[in-house]
């Protein structure tokens, strides 16, 4: 009786025919948790941010801003005492946190009054440079264009300075 130490040429083909059958059904899944795992990353990076602003300026007891870097989010942003209720970043203001640009294919855009900056009162309110009420959606979109909850998230903040993530498809904008 004859022993053999290795595989056949037909068995080589087969297994490699369904490991690129597997593959080939993976790696379309793998895509959708990779750009999930980005927009969630950059959502509670945003987050963060937000909240460390809004308690910054209850723990300081004056105005914290948190400004987009050159008016855009995905630029980066910065977040400082405003003593002077600007929303830029003067040589005399104290800089708490300063985060870098968004790599990648995400989009980010904020509505209205946060466009560009969210800043906040020492009572926690969150308020425009002239005083009035702040209230406004940004949205965190991958490249895709699609504004569903698959594809993109809507960080909503109220009249009380809180946040909150929604991804209902009315809530944002990626266009």
């Amino acid at each position: 009786m004859r022993t053999t130490d290795g595989i056949t040429l037909v068995e080589l083909l087969v297994t490699v025919s369904v490991a690129s059958i597997l593959a080939t059904v993976a790696v379309p899944s793998l895509y959708s948790v990779i750009n999930n795992n980005r927009l969630t990353t950059v959502t509670n990076t945003l987050l963060s941010s937000f909240y460390l602003t809004r308690s910054e300026a209850i723990k300081r007891n004056t105005r914290v801003t948190m400004a987009a870097n050159n008016g855009n989010w995905k630029n980066g942003w910065v977040v400082f005492v405003d003593g002077n209720a600007n929303a830029v970043v003067d040589p005399d203001e104290q800089i708490i946190q300063q985060h870098e640009a968004i790599r990648g294919e995400i989009l980010i855009q904020g509505n209205r009054h946060v466009s560009r900056y969210i800043s906040y009162l020492s009572s926690g309110f969150n308020r425009t440079l002239s005083g009035a009420l702040q209230l406004g959606t940004i949205s965190v979109c991958d490249g895709s264009g699609n504004s569903d909850g698959t594809h993109a998230r809507a960080l909503r903040v109220n009249y009380g300075g809180r946040w909150w993530v929604s991804r209902q498809p009315a809530h944002i904008n990626c266009n």
